[in-house]
């Protein structure tokens, strides 16, 4: 499903825009078949009383919007989800209105992937300067970065991640929230993890538009890598708390 107002060209009558943007657990490794029981809310198209969470995703429908579903446009590989699945549910039901989520983020890329100028990086800023020219009432408040595995044992990560974010301000927005999702203990498939860790820890404490979403002592992980669903919800819990 196309978000209507984007092929029409009038001006969405909701502003609000948020970038999701990394390696795999941010593309999503949890699996959608999951969602069953008292998660099979989440498993159909979100679109709740009359509202529409609508996704950008670069992995799977790179120029233009589809009604958010799990499995179907949430990550890099069919038939998975990240942590932007519950909390566009939980915007739609506590915010009541529409929300656009733009995603670029692709499993096994390291910090380096988003340079200046790479594929990756352009394809933020060209998309969020066409949503501008399209809606004059776009708000950019925040974009989430999770990602940190392919860079585990590498010195200067913590610089890579500032000049990062000062560039995500300087092209995006100059307020943007940039919230850092912290690498939690059970990846141990990660090298140096706790390095990483510490690293992105001083990187949040930079700036007060830094936000960290720390690790927890419930955290829990699919595998030696990858967030479980319940620290994707977690994440999700965080972020509707922020925005």
């Amino acid at each position: 499903m196309i978000n209507p107002l984007m092929l029409s060209g009038e001006i969405s009558q909701l502003n609000e825009y948020i970038w999701f943007a990394g390696q795999s657990n941010s593309a999503g490794r949890a699996e959608s078949v999951d969602l069953t029981g008292s998660l099979s809310y989440l498993a159909s198209p979100l679109v709740v009383n009359g509202n529409t969470a609508y996704i950008r995703n670069y992995a799977t429908n790179p120029t233009t919007y589809e009604t958010l579903e799990a499995g179907v446009n949430t990550s890099d590989v069919a038939g998975r989800y990240g942590s932007e699945l519950k909390f566009a549910y939980d915007y739609l039901v506590n915010k009541n209105r529409d929300l656009h989520i733009l995603k670029m983020a692709v499993g096994g890329e390291p910090i380096s992937s988003f340079a200046d100028n790479t594929t990756y990086y352009n394809y933020i800023v060209n998309q969020t300067n066409a949503i501008k020219a399209a809606d004059p009432l776009a708000r950019f408040q925040t974009l989430v970065w999770i990602q940190g595995e392919s860079d585990g044992g590498n010195t200067g990560y913590a610089d890579k991640l500032r000049n990062l974010i000062s560039r995500f301000r300087r092209d995006i927005s100059p307020n943007l929230r940039v919230v850092i999702v912290q690498m939690i203990d059970c990846q141990t498939g990660v090298a140096d993890l706790s390095s990483l860790q510490n690293e992105q820890l001083e990187v949040s404490n930079d700036d007060t538009r830094n936000i960290l979403i720390p690790k927890g002592v419930s955290d829990t992980c699919r595998d030696t890598l990858h967030f479980s669903d319940n620290k994707y919800f977690e994440i999700s819990d965080e972020l509707t708390n922020l925005v």
